[in-house]
């Protein structure tokens, strides 16, 4: 009972009652019921779906393992605000979540009792205390990985989505989900991306459950919850709306499937109901059609533009269902292609024949236009995506007409469906030419066929091995003009008439011949190279010779070139094959160069003259296969690091091939170098050529440069050990020996005193410079004489020293010094200076002896 001012007798009978079931339920409290753990999943399915689409299915999954069993939990007002003054909806709430978790066995029973009420205007609110009896405590669960799929026969598990988990799923909060009557603390939303088969059976479109399976972790081992294998049951509420709006991919082709329609129509009207659709085909002959319904069935049309209309028609009518197009994907039109066997007359096939097919009447069409192809290598011609109709077939072969017939396309009402194909044995055979020369060899050509007798060309070919065959031509009668370029550049021309299947064909002969000509040097050697002149044309030598197969009989102007140089004229006269040796004039050279004595010289040469420019080093020189022009030929010599022109001449080649050797001039250059007053000369000498120089040793008034050098005109210097040059001028060398004086001066020095008494045993020294050159001493008479003095050096410097005087001058002939002594008191002085002396160590000895006796004694 519930009062509207305060608790009622019975409120307060229930209040007694509820105080001492609480009382009698502390026991239970401290000890929780026990029982044996039941794992198991609950999950709530929601989405939307569509045939043939890729949609999603949302799953929430709660862990509702029941480990153990809580006697009572008691939710009382005093404590918990949800069952404070609460209306009476909010008790309905809370009352239905109860009954949820009962019918889900999460708990065993429960009890809402009302303390008191309280009128609020016209609202009435109750304390409540809620009693929670054997509720379920569980354990965390690891959930791996999670599947969902339909039970369709003929699909389930093979349509199936699966999502990676690895998280905690905690147990399920029973009395969290009786205060809050939320589950999102204790749930785990997984999102799968499910595709619906697209030719799914029309009854299974309607709100489904799926199967969901779990991987999960309990008591440290996995398991399978849920499904036909599952080892525990996985709960799932909720469905999954199956709509029916098929969604498909559509191929459009010809009747057998092999070619797609590109740009096709298709028009899908619904039977009775108000409901079409038009989409097109798109390069690859597919179109997709989206959310078709399934409620309905459907007359299909197919338009489409054929090869020989010139507007879409009609190529296919049927009556379908949704799922029956979705399921076979694939529309076959009334479309066929014709096929054309051509053969010539022996039945071979014919590559490169003309097909036509010309409409007759096209059904369903107003206008139409003839349509063309070639043969191939098999004869074949395909005519593809040909619709319903009659045809006319015509073959031409090189604009000719050789076969034509009619042909009708798909089914007709009185002959039934025949494969549209054709063999067309067509009015062709082979035409066979032959073009040789005079002997009957083949020779290339080009042959021109043309109809007789209009002249009409009808093919120009070229026929390398002088045979032609014209293929599969039209049987009329030809007119074949053949005309064959000669070796010699000029074109010869023949006609003839043929006809197609005659035989072994015609044969041309042309009055050409093969000509092999052979150049050889003045001494018999085959020419390795050079140009042949016939008539004009040119031809070069291979290995001494040139072969020419086609050419024209009669007489021909020929002509050898070498290098630059015509080594050869004359006639050839052609009747017939023939070889023939042409003597060229081309020489070998073989020249060494010796000096004046006759001794071999290495030099530097060169060659040059019309078609020739050589060069080498070496004694000789060989020139092989030169023509015989004015050859120019020089020769440098190199010595004392630089480079001499011994020899620059010019003369026709075959004069020098009769030489051997050629003379140059140059020879060792020998010296005799001697004093003026005969004597041999030894020092050096320095010999200057242009910017050459050597440097040599003059032994016993000899000197030779040991090599060759070049005639002329040589700078000497003649010098001495000192380096003193001596002598120096301009010899010419001719070969002959040189002969070189050095010229001398006499100086006599006479030394006096002052009163012109000669002063004998004074030193006189001759200076070169610095150094002394020469050295000598006065005799009785105050004189010394030196001679042999190189001309080149004077005048010299004369250097006189008598005891502590000297006096020097420059002297170029004999000259007289005068000292500044007396020659009788020099030996006055003498004898006073060995006086002073003595004087000098008596005093010294004296000194020594004082210091001696003063010295204290210790």
């Amino acid at each position: 009972m519930r009062g509207s001012s305060g608790p009622s007798v019975a409120s307060f009978a229930l209040l007694v009652f509820s105080l001492l079931l609480a009382l009698g339920s502390l026991v239970l409290l401290t000890e929780p019921a026990s029982a044996q753990p039941r794992w198991s999943f609950r999950a709530n399915v929601t989405g939307t779906l569509y045939p043939g689409e890729e949609g999603t299915i949302l799953v929430s999954v709660m862990n509702t393992e029941c480990v153990n069993r809580v006697r009572m939990a008691k939710l009382d007002y005093t404590r918990h605000d949800f069952v404070r003054n609460v209306e009476e909806p909010q008790i309905e709430a809370i009352r239905a979540r109860l009954e949820e978790l009962k019918g889900l066995n999460l708990i065993g029973n429960y009890l809402i009792a009302e303390n008191s009420s309280q009128l609020f205007g016209s609202v009435v609110r109750f304390n409540l205390t809620v009693f929670v009896y054997d509720y379920c405590t569980g354990r965390n669960a690891q959930v791996q990985k999670a599947r969902v799929w339909f039970t369709w026969p003929g699909y389930g598990r093979s349509y199936s989505s699966e999502v990676v988990v690895g998280r905690t799923l905690p147990p399920f909060d029973v009395l969290g989900y009786v205060v809050t009557g939320s589950t999102s603390g204790f749930r785990i939303d997984l999102s799968f991306a499910f595709k619906v088969p697209k030719d799914i059976d029309s009854e299974l479109l309607v709100p489904s459950t799926p199967v969901v399976e779990l991987d999960a972790v309990v008591t440290r081992d996995q398991y399978t919850f849920g499904g036909p294998f599952g080892l525990r049951e996985v709960v799932v509420t909720g469905s999954v709306r199956i709509e029916p709006f098929r969604t498909f991919e559509l191929l459009i082709t010809d009747s057998y499937g092999e070619r797609p329609l590109p740009s096709a129509t298709l028009r899908l009207q619904a039977h009775v109901y108000p409901f079409s659709l038009e989409l097109r085909t798109g390069p690859d002959g597919r179109l997709l059609i989206r959310r078709l319904p399934d409620q309905y069935s459907y007359r299909a049309y197919v338009l489409f533009q054929t090869p020989v209309v010139e507007e879409p028609i009609t190529v296919a009518v049927l009556d379908v269902e949704a799922r029956e197009l979705a399921a076979s994907g694939t529309i076959r039109t009334e479309l066929y292609t014709v096929r054309v066997s051509v053969r010539d007359s022996k039945g071979k096939p014919v590559q490169g024949a003309d097909v036509t097919l010309s409409p007759i009447e096209v059904i369903y069409a107003k206008e139409w236009r003839p349509v063309s192809v070639t043969t191939t290598g098999e004869g074949k011609a395909e005519f593809p995506l040909i619709s319903r109709g009659n045809y006319s077939v015509s073959v031409r072969r090189l604009g000719i007409e050789v076969f034509s017939s009619s042909l009708y396309v798909g089914y007709h009402p009185t002959y039934g469906f025949r494969e549209p194909n054709l063999d067309a044995v067509a009015r062709l055979d082979d035409l066979k030419v032959s073009v040789v020369d005079g002997k009957g060899r083949p020779v290339p050509a080009n042959v021109e066929v043309m109809m007789s007798p209009s002249g009409e060309v009808l093919a120009s070919l070229t026929a390398p091995d002088g045979k032609v065959l014209l293929a599969q031509i039209p049987v009329i009668d030809y007119r074949i003009r053949v005309s064959v370029k000669s070796s010699l550049g000029t074109a010869l021309v023949s006609e003839a008439t043929a006809r197609p299947g005659d035989g072994e064909g015609v044969t041309v002969r042309m009055p050409l011949f093969r000509v092999r000509l052979e150049a050889r040097t003045a001494d018999g050697r085959p020419l390795p190279e050079g140009t042949v002149r016939v008539d004009g044309a040119s031809f070069e030598l291979v290995g001494g010779s040139i072969a020419l197969d086609l050419v024209p009989e009669g007489p021909h102007r020929i002509s050898v070139t070498f290098r630059g140089a015509e080594v050869f004229t004359g006639e050839l006269v052609v009747a017939d094959d023939q070889e023939r040796v042409l003597p060229a004039s081309v020489y070998r050279l073989d020249l060494s160069f010796v000096d004046a004595e006759g001794n071999p010289v290495d030099v530097s040469w060169r060659a040059s003259g019309a078609g020739l420019r050589k060069e080498g080093t070496g004694r000789s020189v060989t020139l092989d296969l030169v023509p015989d022009v004015q050859l120019e030929l020089s020769v440098t010599y190199r010595f004392l690091n630089t480079s001499a022109d011994l020899l620059r001449l010019t003369e026709r080649v075959s004069s020098l091939a009769k030489e051997d050797r050629l003379v140059l001039p140059l020879a060792r250059l020998r010296v005799s170098v001697v004093w003026d007053y005969g004597a041999p000369f030894s020092g050096s000498i320095s010999l200057t050529y242009g910017n050459a120089s050597v440097t040599g040793q003059v032994r016993n008034g000899e000197f030779s440069t040991g090599v060759p050098v070049p005639f002329g005109n040589y700078s000497f210097r003649v010098a001495d050990g000192f380096g003193n040059v001596l002598s120096s001028g301009v010899v010419h060398h001719r070969g002959e020996t040189i002969r070189i004086t050095v010229r001398t001066v006499r100086i006599a020095v006479d030394v006096i005193d002052l009163f012109g008494t000669p002063v004998p045993g004074a030193n006189v020294r001759v200076l070169l410079g610095p150094s002394p050159y020469r050295m000598g001493i006065t005799d009785l008479t105050g004189r010394v004489e030196f001679t042999g003095l190189p001309e080149r050096l004077s005048p010299y410097v004369v250097e006189v020293t008598v005891r502590d005087y000297v006096e020097r001058k420059m002297v170029s002939a004999s000259s007289t010094f005068t000292v500044p002594y007396v020659r009788v008191l020099d030996s006055l002085l003498s004898l006073l200076e060995l006086g002073i002396v003595a004087v000098a160590v008596l005093a010294a000895s004296a000194a020594l002896a004082l210091y001696s006796i003063r010295r204290p004694r210790s």
